[in-house]
């Protein structure tokens, strides 16, 4: 379990990075899951002889996604006259589902029952476990019909192939099947090829569980125990038990989670999502509501990006790295004494909205991690730098060490930040912040412009911007693009990892500053 604490002299080579596309146009607005007050998508729920899959309708709406494998979308070019040169459109790339099709339908209702011979559309199962029962071989499609479900599901060993995924969730044209406790939750162990996509969770406070676990089985010393995972398009309501996530990814490797929504995690006091030694995954257009933190990624968690997010939340935005309690049982790969082990590394949240935090980006434990091109909107710290799990039983753990904080635009209060950057107690011998390298950010203290200059407990800074008001296009409004006059256009530093922001669009050459490349 991971829980939140209370709250070198050259600029560093950059490492690989995945090059992660932005993805469909979306809104700001939440997305509702009460489904007696949801109205259905135009369209009819899909043929069983189909041949496309689900993907995203990007539009907010509360109707399972298109089954169609057209991923394109209008360029988004924000408020105002356009610019004189148009933006490009940096479309995501899709997961490995966008070009498969199911084989065989599951088809699964609350008013089914659980049989030998259910999953007919007309004779459907009661449960997800009803319909596993029935074997989801590679290209099943389980299909959840609308309605309110109250069972507990956990799956082992649902094993899809590269050309034949297994699908689970919801219908398209219907509104989201529901999945609601309090004794709720679905936990899928050794899973590899599989897309959960269009369910809504609520309420599914239990003893110690997140309201979705995906894991290795226990087999941590396995990386291919759980891989090729995609959750798609889900939304969580006050969901996972206190202090719990409601998505909650221990063992998974090379993982999806896209255009999904977060609120109230853990009831208030969880992750939106938490990563538990998982690595190679992309988090994208997902949006956080409410009292929790946002994500997090620990216990030797490896090469993972926060990209085009949206947090709107009091807690941790972005937390790369983490502390973990139980160290002995959670890491992956497990802790070894004759080398020094890593919280989390190759961390990276880039152009993503963090508004109210109480820490935007928290680098704690983590070794080569990256904040790029974030916007960030009156946070309580302006970021932070901590310890992760601390070295104990002839067991090292690495510090917090070659962080680079870049091209972020910082819009705060002076008066309400409280220390620049957040440093909990140990900190001081558990991090190295002297190979931190700040580079090309803008920092604005709205109530006091001449104390815009922050305190970076020691990290280097290199060509910021201090002190100039960044001219969004629309303060009031919340609309946080840049006005025409804005300095933080084409003031940053360019590097190839921006590739695309908030609103799918691709960084210029010099790019702009913070989370959107136009106007």
């Amino acid at each position: 379990m991971h829980r939140h604490r209370s709250s070198p002299a050259t600029f560093l080579a950059l490492l690989p990075f995945v090059l992660l596309p932005a993805c469909p146009d979306e809104t700001a607005a939440p997305i509702a899951t009460d489904a007696a007050s949801s109205s259905s998508s135009a369209g009819s729920t899909p043929d069983e002889t189909t041949d496309a899959v689900p993907t995203g309708t990007g539009d907010g709406s509360t109707t399972a996604g298109a089954w169609t494998t057209d991923t394109t979308d209008d360029t988004t070019t924000g408020p105002g006259d356009p610019p004189v040169v148009p933006p490009v459109d940096c479309p995501r790339a899709p997961h490995f589902s966008a070009d498969k099709q199911p084989q065989r339908f599951i088809h699964v209702a609350p008013d089914g029952v659980d049989s030998p011979t259910c999953g007919d559309s007309d004779n459907p199962c009661a449960s997800i476990s009803g319909a596993a029962a029935r074997g989801l071989t590679p290209g099943t499609a389980v299909q959840l019909h609308e309605g309110t479900y109250a069972t507990r599901d956990v799956l082992e060993d649902i094993q899809g192939t590269a050309d034949a995924p297994i699908w689970i969730g919801g219908v398209h044209g219907e509104a989201l099947p529901i999945i609601r406790g309090p004794q709720t939750r679905l936990k899928l162990s050794k899973v590899r090829w599989l897309v959960l996509h269009d369910l809504a969770f609520e309420s599914s406070h239990d003893d110690v569980e997140p309201a979705l676990r995906v894991d290795d089985g226990e087999a941590r010393d396995d990386p291919e125990a759980s891989r090729w995972v995609a959750l798609d398009r889900l939304v969580f309501t006050d969901a996972g038990d206190l202090y719990k996530a409601c998505v909650e990814l221990a063992g998974v490797n090379d993982f999806w989670i896209f255009d999904s929504e977060f609120t109230d995690c853990g009831q208030g006091l969880g992750d939106g999502i938490e990563l538990i030694g998982s690595r190679r995954g992309q988090i994208v257009h997902n949006r956080f509501w409410g009292g929790q933190d946002g994500m997090s990624a620990h216990a030797g968690s490896e090469d993972v990006e926060f990209r085009a997010n949206w947090v709107y939340s009091p807690g941790i935005g972005a937390e790369l790295g983490g502390v973990t309690p139980d160290w002995h049982a959670d890491f992956r790969p497990p802790v070894v004494q004759d080398a020094e082990n890593v919280e989390a590394r190759a961390i990276r949240a880039i152009a993503n909205l963090f508004v109210d935090n109480l820490n935007p980006v928290d680098f704690a434990g983590c070794v080569e991690c990256m904040a790029a091109h974030n916007t960030i909107i009156r946070p309580t710290h302006l970021f932070g730098i901590n310890s992760g799990s601390i070295p104990a039983d002839g067991y090292a753990f690495a510090k917090a060490a070659n962080g680079r904080f870049v091209n972020n635009l910082v819009w705060f209060e002076r008066a309400t930040v409280t220390e620049d950057v957040y440093r909990f107690w140990n900190a001081a011998y558990y991090t190295e912040p002297e190979t931190f390298v700040a580079r090309s950010n803008l920092w604005y203290a709205s109530d006091d412009p001449a104390r815009s200059a922050p305190d970076l407990a020691g990290v280097q800074e290199v060509g910021s911007i201090i002190g100039s008001d960044p001219k969004f296009s629309d303060l009031e409004a919340k609309d946080y693009r840049l006005a025409a006059d804005s300095p933080a256009r084409q003031a940053g530093w360019d590097f190839p990892q921006a590739l695309s922001d908030l609103d799918d669009d691709c960084y210029g050459d010099p790019p702009n500053i913070g989370a959107y490349a136009w106007p």
